[in-house]
């Protein structure tokens, strides 16, 4: 956002005091002066950036009254166009772009660190929907109101302000009690791609600008529909990262997510149908309700299929001896702002109301009180328990029928380990201590654990011209032939092993130790194969639709250890993210943990080839395509699959063309210029840099234990 035009008038004046005081600029310097600052009010004017800045729907967005922009202005003026947007000032400047994370001095420490996804008290359930509003959403309110049940609309700005015929649904539904939270203007993820769903071409995070905007955008289109400002807000596509979370955190909103999600927008087949909406919200409340002991669902008022099924979810949920309530009784917090408290912070950085007169002083030291909300009892962390957590594998691996355990000694070890480390210390942030079993990150206590340091996965070498080949999901039977292939062309290469497959197949083991032994890097591809990324689905279990929980994500990567360490003697670092997915959580809990997340550049799809079409020669010519378009990035990391025999058997004319383009063939450790395994005595939990001290204890305590 510019600056106010209350900035430049005021170094104005103090200019003009200079010069009068010591008599010795010329009126030309003056001149100059004023016309630099006259530029720069002029281009401060506009407080909201046009549509076309950050508006990126095809079809365009449509503003929301003119009035209450300009209105919304003026507001803004009045509380930060006078002030320098300093960090340190003791003003949260909005405008200048300050939030809890880039000025904590201003704008108070960040107080959340994820979306919400369950209620406050057990046994509640929250109904909620999104995409709002549709020609739907009225009949919708019926089918609730009839069935006496209070539920909770996110609507999209745009799609509201677009339609003022569909006004009255909204209306409708808050007169009838139920609650209306915001999805945004244009419903653009939140997360680390900034994607939006109606245009491609969009692939880049939303700035704290942009992100404000849409915020402030929407806050207008239900304001004038209601009357009242939301404060719930339901992250599009369920995406977020942390910068995002600060934003939302310092400006006074609450994000929601879930953890019974109908999936009513797959729409296929016999998915198109409301039985399947019922089906898949029973199988989803039935998976979560092993985890937690209170809900909050997703659908969407936009299809006919999900609002049909509502009725059935309805008895069915009943029949559970649930409690069906409206998000402000699930999380027992106001969804709305007061009426004369500050509609751009959170309530704790102002205690006074603000006027539109524009007369800041006089609001800010008028004495008055706005109401605040206290999160008490509202965790953010996950229900699962805390200690040993990986142990319980019914609790985290999804896989059917179940997972197999790595051998219990090095599990018992492991658990030994942690206690020592962990067992007997706090668990509070700014205690001195990274506490992963608490779950503890860089990114939710970067005070005990840390600044983090990765923002994304590697994608490439380190040093031009080298060229990593990366083999997943292993160990298969096609293993051992295939390092056999590898070390006859004398090329070493990084196998990312699959925890599970190789703890269900201890026959396999001597192909990992082979690679291992013939100089071939080690790496984890997690225990279950299940993604890091928001959906955190797993091929073999389509019933899994929502993210991994950071105990959930640290589980996988433990028992991998456990189990990569039963085999080779040692632990990994490198670790390849199933389906290439990953969230801003994901790479906080990779960083936190001391693991180096790498994805690729070169992809062979031959997972892709099936029947005929899974021919070597076939993955040679996607693979050299795929190398062909990646030439720009200079160096490269390649995936491949050591499960399809197909791949298996293009490995030698594949490092045949390779070495016509005279790329130096590395494995990981020398492509990155990286040890790929912790050191023998190192810390087993944390990464390297979170402090000697602890590293000296664990090596203490595992020359005991062990």
């Amino acid at each position: 956002m510019s600056i106010m035009l209350g900035k430049p008038l005021r170094h104005l004046d103090r200019a003009w005091r200079v010069v009068w005081r010591t008599k010795r600029s010329t009126l030309l310097a003056v001149c100059v002066l004023i016309a630099a600052l006259l530029t720069l009010s002029v281009q401060a004017a506009t407080t909201f950036a046009p549509l076309d800045k950050w508006c990126f729907v095809p079809a365009g967005c449509v503003l929301p009254p003119r009035d209450l922009v300009a209105k919304t202005e003026r507001l803004q003026t009045a509380m930060f166009g006078k002030d320098a947007g300093t960090c340190g000032d003791g003003i949260c400047n909005v405008l200048a772009g300050e939030t809890c994370h880039s000025c904590a001095a201003d704008c108070g420490a960040c107080t959340l660190s994820q979306p919400l996804t369950k209620c406050k008290n057990p046994n509640h359930f929250a109904l909620t929907f999104d995409d709002g509003p549709s020609p739907l959403t009225e009949n919708l309110v019926k089918i609730l109101n009839a069935a006496g049940v209070k539920a909770t609309f996110f609507v999209i700005g745009n799609t509201a302000a677009k339609h003022p015929e569909l006004w009255k649904a909204i209306k409708f539904a808050h007169d009838s009690g139920h609650d209306i939270g915001a999805h945004m203007y244009s419903h653009r993820s939140l997360g680390p791609t900034g994607r939006l769903d109606v245009n491609p071409s969009v692939n880049k995070a939303m700035t704290v600008e942009e992100v404000r905007t849409e915020l402030v955008m929407t806050d207008l289109v239900v304001q004038n529909i209601i009357g009242r400002r939301p404060r719930f807000l339901r992250p599009p596509y369920l995406e977020w990262q942390p910068l995002s979370m600060q934003a939302m955190d310092t400006y006074g909103y609450i994000p929601i997510n879930v953890n019974v999600d109908s999936n009513d927008w797959q729409r296929h087949g016999l998915m198109d149908q409301p039985e399947s909406v019922v089906t898949n919200v029973v199988k989803a409340f039935e998976t979560a309700r092993k985890l937690d002991q209170s809900w909050i669902s997703l659908q969407h008022d936009t299809f006919a299929h999900s609002i049909d099924a509502v009725p059935a979810i309805i008895q069915y949920l009943k029949a559970q001896n649930v409690e069906l309530v409206p998000m402000r009784t699930c999380l027992g917090l106001d969804p709305y702002r007061a009426p004369m408290a500050n509609p751009f912070l959170h309530d704790r950085f102002t205690k006074v109301p603000i006027y539109e007169a524009g007369a800041l002083e006089m609001a800010r030291n008028s004495g008055e009180t706005i109401e605040t909300d206290d999160f008490e009892g509202q965790s953010l962390k996950s229900s699962a328990p805390m200690l040993h957590f990986f142990r319980v594998l019914d609790k985290w691996c999804y896989v059917p029928p179940t997972c197999v355990a790595p051998p219990a000694e090095y599990v018992q070890q492991t658990m030994a380990l942690e206690d020592a480390m962990f067992g007997r210390v706090g668990n509070d942030c700014g205690d001195g201590i990274c506490n992963v079993v608490a779950g503890e990150t860089c990114g939710i206590c970067p005070t005990d654990c840390g600044a983090c340091t990765l923002a994304r996965p590697i994608t490439k070498c380190k040093h031009p011209n080298h060229f990593a080949l990366t083999f997943d999901d292993g160990p298969s039977t096609l293993t051992e032939s295939l390092v056999h292939t590898l070390n006859a062309a004398g090329v070493q290469a990084t196998f990312f092993i699959v925890g599970n497959t190789a703890a269900a197949h201890p026959e396999r083991w001597r192909a990992i130790q082979l690679a291992y032994e013939s100089g071939h890097d080690i790496g984890a591809h997690t225990y279950s194969h299940r993604s890091m990324g928001p959906l955190g689905r797993i091929d073999v279990n389509p019933n899994i639709t929502w993210p991994m929980t950071i105990d959930e994500m640290r589980a996988e990567l433990v028992m991998t250890d456990v189990l990569l360490e039963a085999v080779l003697g040692v632990r990994p670092r490198f670790v390849r993210l199933p389906y290439l997915e990953w969230s801003a959580q994901a790479i906080q809990g990779l960083d936190t943990y001391g693991y180096f997340p790498i994805n690729i550049n070169v992809d062979s799809n031959d997972w892709r080839l099936q029947g005929p079409e899974a021919t070597p020669e076939a993955v040679l010519d996607q693979f050299v395509e795929a190398f062909e378009r990646a030439k720009p990035a200079a160096s490269w990391i390649s995936l491949q699959h050591d499960t399809q025999p197909h791949s298996v058997a293009a490995v030698p004319a594949i490092i045949d063309f390779l070495n016509a383009q005279n790329v130096e063939l590395v494995p990981m450790h020398t492509c990155l210029g990286l040890d790929p395994y912790r050191a023998p005595g190192a810390n087993p939990f944390l990464n390297d840099r979170i402090g000697n001290e602890e590293r000296s204890a664990v090596l203490t305590i595992r020359v005991a234990v062990l």
